[in-house]
């Protein structure tokens, strides 16, 4: 028996293959959990694969048109077709305030350094001249 599955519309391939993940938390309230590997193949024959992590429900259904960025799941930062891997995204604001604040304290501590560096060079100009 094969689990895979796949559809053709438009001459876009889609080709979806589940994987069972054995021991999974939720194993013993009789759900099962699945890992989805979902390879898009477009019109010029350049495959997209999308790896989709156990937990996440898919929101789409087979037959349906999607769009690039468009969420292939029910949490919002897994699996969006087309999206890149260099896009990051801070989840939690705290964590960019966090980041703002060790800039502040970065650039405080080099404009102390510069300051006091030219406070040395003072006293040695005042010292060479006695």
């Amino acid at each position: 028996m094969n689990p895979n599955s796949e559809e053709i519309t438009n001459g876009i391939k889609v080709l979806v293959e589940p994987e069972y993940i054995p021991n999974a938390p939720n194993q013993f309230n009789k759900n099962y959990l699945f890992s989805y590997n979902i390879t898009i193949t477009n019109l010029d024959g350049e495959d997209i694969v999308e790896k989709i992590p156990g937990g996440p429900e898919l929101i789409i259904k087979q037959g349906q048109k999607i769009k690039a960025d468009e969420p292939l799941t029910n949490n919002p930062n897994v699996g969006g077709f087309g999206q890149m891997d260099t896009e990051i995204v801070l989840q939690n604001p705290t964590r960019i305030f966090g980041l703002l604040v060790f800039f502040v304290t970065i650039l405080l501590t080099q404009i102390f350094l510069v300051l006091k560096k030219k406070q040395f060079e003072k006293v040695q100009l005042a010292e060479m001249n006695f």
